[in-house]
């Protein structure tokens, strides 16, 4: 939900009022998060990390 609100530039709250009514009229639908298995390699972000400070 924040991040919508920051992305259409509204306040949270109108965000809040929003996404209800949509939920109520079924305009869209809400889930649980998705739980991830298993942690990113940390080799992986290393080498992600040490391409960013080439840049």
């Amino acid at each position: 939900m924040a991040e919508l609100s920051a992305y259409l530039h509204l306040p949270f709250s109108a965000m809040g009022v929003l996404l209800t009514e949509m939920l109520t009229a079924e305009l869209v639908q809400a889930r649980a998060p998705i739980v991830r298995k298993a942690r990113t390699d940390r080799s992986l972000l290393e080498a992600v990390m040490n391409g960013l400070q080439r840049l």
